[in-house]
C-alpha cells in the first residue's frame, strides 16, 4: 500500500519529496521484513521460494507490463477525442461518444480473455503471450502514426484491448500452472498487487510524458513507449516454457 500510495501522489508530491521517498522506503522495509519473517515459518503467509523460480519471475514481469501499458491509452485517448475540433489534434467528441468509440476494445478485451485457454492449450503459454505483446504493440504503432484519426483509434485501441485481454488470461494460466494447489491463493493475490503496480506506475508516466506538451506529437511519443516496452517485454515471453507443466504440492 505504501509504494502504491507513494505512485500515485507522485505527481503531485514531486519525485524528490521526503514524502515520495518515505513510502517508497516504507515499503521496501515492509516487503523485506515479509520475506524475512515468511522465511522461518513452515506455512507461511506468502511462500517467496515460488516467485524466484523462473517461469513465475517472468510470469510477474510480464502482469507488470499488462497492467502498465494499456493505460498509456487510457489516460491519451480520452483527451484526444474529447479535445475541441479547433485544436490539432482533437474530435471534439462527448462523454458518451468517446466510451462508444473506445466499447469495441474492451469487448475485446473479453473476448480475447475466453480465447486464450484454448491457445494455451494447442501451443502453451509462450505463443499466447508473445501474440498479446505483439498486439499491443501493433495497436500502439498505429496510434503513433495516426494519434487524431477517429477511425484509427477504434481499429488500433480494438488490438490493443484484444491483446490486453489475452495477456490477462495467459498470465493467470501461467500462476495457476507455475505454483503448487497450495499456494494458488497467495500467487493469484500477489499477481494482481502487481498488476495493479503496473497500472498505478502508467498513469503518472504518462502524465509525465504528456507535460512535456499537450499535442498530437505528445501523444504519440507516448504511443511509442508503449510499443517499445510491448517489443521489449516479448524477450521474456519467448523464454516461457513451451508446454504447461504444472508443478505438484
Amino acid at each position: 500500500m505504501s509504494l502504491l500510495l507513494a505512485i500515485t501522489k507522485a505527481s503531485d508530491w514531486g519525485v524528490l519529496s521526503l514524502g515520495f521517498w518515505g513510502l517508497v522506503v516504507v515499503a521496501f522495509v515492509s516487503f523485506a521484513t515479509l520475506i524475512a519473517v515468511d522465511s522461518r515459518h513452515d506455512a507461511p503467509i506468502v511462500d517467496m521460494r515460488v516467485f524466484r523460480d523462473k517461469p513465475m519471475m517472468i510470469t510477474s514481469a510480464l502482469t507488470l507490463v499488462f497492467g502498465f501499458v494499456p493505460y498509456i491509452f487510457y489516460l491519451c485517448l480520452p483527451r484526444i477525442l474529447q479535445a475541441p475540433e479547433t485544436s490539432t489534434y482533437g474530435s471534439g467528441f462527448t462523454v458518451v461518444q468517446t466510451g462508444l468509440a473506445l466499447l469495441p476494445a474492451a469487448v475485446l478485451v473479453f473476448l480475447g480473455g475466453r480465447l486464450t485457454p484454448a491457445l494455451a492449450r494447442r501451443f502453451g503459454p509462450r505463443v499466447p503471450a508473445v501474440i498479446a505483446l505483439a498486439l499491443m504493440a501493433a495497436g500502439a504503432v498505429g496510434l503513433a502514426i495516426w494519434p487524431s484519426s477517429v477511425v484509427a483509434i477504434v481499429a488500433f485501441f480494438s488490438l490493443v484491448g484484444l491483446g490486453n485481454g489475452v495477456g490477462f488470461a495467459v498470465c493467470a494460466l501461467l500462476v495457476a500452472s507455475i505454483v503448487p494447489p497450495s499456494e494458488m491463493a497467495a500467487a493469484s493475490g500477489v499477481n494482481s498487487v502487481i498488476r495493479t503496480v503496473g497500472s498505478a506506475v502508467g498513469a503518472p508516466v504518462t502524465t509525465a510524458v504528456l507535460a512535456i506538451g499537450i499535442s498530437g506529437d505528445s501523444f504519440a511519443l507516448a504511443f511509442v513507449m508503449g510499443a517499445v516496452i510491448s517489443v521489449v517485454a516479448c524477450l521474456p515471453a519467448i523464454a516461457l516454457p513451451a508446454t504447461r507443466t504444472a508443478q505438484k504440492a
